[in-house]
């Protein structure tokens, strides 16, 4: 599966991807959330996208917030009944409640 390939190299971009590039950061590890939520490892998937949510909030970019609600779509099709992805949903709503919904 293409997502246990592109796993590692999600991870190694995200780490070391400096904060000045915080869009960049934003989408990295939305990336990660999606391969750990196609490999079935939702708690891995929430805590990426948790990271992600927690770099966005200051993001004005439309590309990435269109991708990480289009990622808690994926996550609540796959895994919608789990805590942590109904407290990302939550979250997703209430902290880009100003972008796309």
């Amino acid at each position: 599966m293409y997502a246990a390939e592109a796993r590692p190299d999600i991870t190694d971009a995200a780490e070391g991807r400096s904060r000045d590039y915080r869009r960049s950061q934003v989408l990295d590890f939305d990336g990660l959330a999606v391969a750990n939520f196609l490999m079935g490892e939702p708690g891995e998937a929430a805590a990426a996208l948790d990271r992600a949510l927690d770099l966005a909030v200051p993001v004005t970019s439309a590309r990435a917030q269109h991708n990480l609600h289009r990622t808690i779509r994926l996550g609540r099709a796959r895994y919608g009944g789990l805590p942590a992805v109904q407290e990302l949903r939550d979250r997703v709503r209430t902290d880009l409640s100003h972008e796309l919904e």
